[in-house]
């Protein structure tokens, strides 16, 4: 339950968005917030003859608005989806089926709403297609409801809340030309002074040659990594412990300096109920020693944080995002890296804020 309090407090105040979540439990439908939006209730329920309905539970809708802006959410235990809406049109779809006694039923209503709407009641009856499930030995259902009244307005596409970090890494192979030596004639042994005799052993010392070897920096990088983060706000009481991890790839510019893009988010779900915040921003990586591992690294860029609470929906909100870190490049073979790795993240919105510490190891691939 603590992901829910960090939810329902002021930390992540998406109250335009995601507003008075808390108080629409106990507000009737057709009430009005001080921004004059409209909580609206959906009630799902599958009738039975003879007997009262059964209330249809984690159901999901999508709230279209005619601008194309989507909201989701989902029926509780009881049957009932909670959102609150500006005044206006809007269509209610399923995006997956409710599959009931041998049936699948899909809903997709336009529904106006304004004070008067009270609740949406809506039962297989009002489906907009029922599927016939297969293995069932009854007739499959034909019977369509009333054709809608409009035509499904465009969904605007937006970038997800967090970064898939299973994807697998592109390994970057590092190929050598074998050099054939030239041929040297046979010559007669020269002497060699005491004094030449001790430079050329130091030449090829150990030292020497580790350091002759040691490769620079150079070329394309790619680093992927995963780990532990704590999420903390500025009306938080306790930071909030999750997944996090991030992506970044780009191109190096001298033995001590990287640039790219990259990626950082975190991520918790308890109970149904989820928070996700990250950035996108462009990078760079300094390392104070051309040949040493350790380096430090920082961004600025895009922010975003989201919340999604089981009963009454999600949302999520865009804003700036800052990132500050360090780390260590311990080569594992010529073109591959250990980097284990700190990293901390501001993200502010116009309703919001997280501050996000990441531990964790990567993997940096380079040439």
């Amino acid at each position: 339950m603590q992901l829910r309090s960090a939810l329902m407090l002021t930390c992540l105040s998406i109250a335009s968005t995601m507003p008075n979540l808390a108080s629409a439990q106990g507000v009737a439908a057709g009430a009005r917030d001080s921004n004059g939006r409209i909580l609206t209730k959906v009630v799902v329920t599958m009738n039975e003859p003879g007997a009262f309905g059964r209330p249809a539970a984690d159901l999901t809708f999508l709230v279209v608005a005619p601008d194309g802006d989507r909201t989701s959410i989902r029926t509780n235990e009881a049957g009932v989806a909670s959102t609150w809406l500006a005044a206006g049109t809007y269509r209610f779809v399923t995006p997956d089926p409710l599959i009931w006694e041998g049936f699948a039923y899909t809903w997709d209503r336009v529904i106006l709403v304004d004070s008067r709407t009270g609740v949406v009641q809506l039962t297989q009856d009002e489906a907009r297609s029922v599927a016939y499930a297969p293995g069932d030995p009854r007739a499959a259902r034909t019977s369509e409801p009333v054709s809608l009244s409009s035509k499904p307005a465009a969904w605007k596409a937006s970038a997800p809340p967090t970064q898939d970090l299973r994807a697998a890494a592109i390994p970057v192979s590092a190929k050598s030309t074998p050099v054939k030596a030239p041929a040297v004639a046979a010559r007669a042994p020269i002497a060699v002074s005491p004094e030449a005799r001790n430079v050329d052993e130091n030449q090829n010392s150990p030292v020497m040659q580790r350091n002759a070897s040691t490769k620079l920096r150079s070329g394309f990088w790619f680093n992927l990594s995963t780990g532990y983060g704590a999420i903390s706000c500025k009306n938080c009481s306790s930071a909030l412990g999750g997944y996090s991890g991030g992506l970044s790839l780009g191109a190096t510019v001298s033995p001590r300096v990287r640039f790219g893009v990259g990626t950082t988010s975190w991520y918790r779900s308890e109970g149904g109920d989820a928070l996700v915040a990250g950035t996108l921003d462009a990078r760079i990586r300094f390392y104070p020693s051309t040949s040493g591992g350790f380096f430090l690294t920082g961004g600025a860029g895009a922010g975003t944080i989201g919340a999604a609470l089981a009963d009454y929906g999600a949302a999520t909100e865009y804003g700036v995002g800052v990132m500050l870190g360090l780390g260590w490049d311990v080569r594992l073979g010529n073109a591959v890296s250990l980097t284990p790795f700190w990293n901390g993240f501001a993200v502010q919105t116009e309703n919001a804020d997280a501050n996000v510490g990441q531990l964790g190891l990567g993997l940096t691939f380079h040439q």
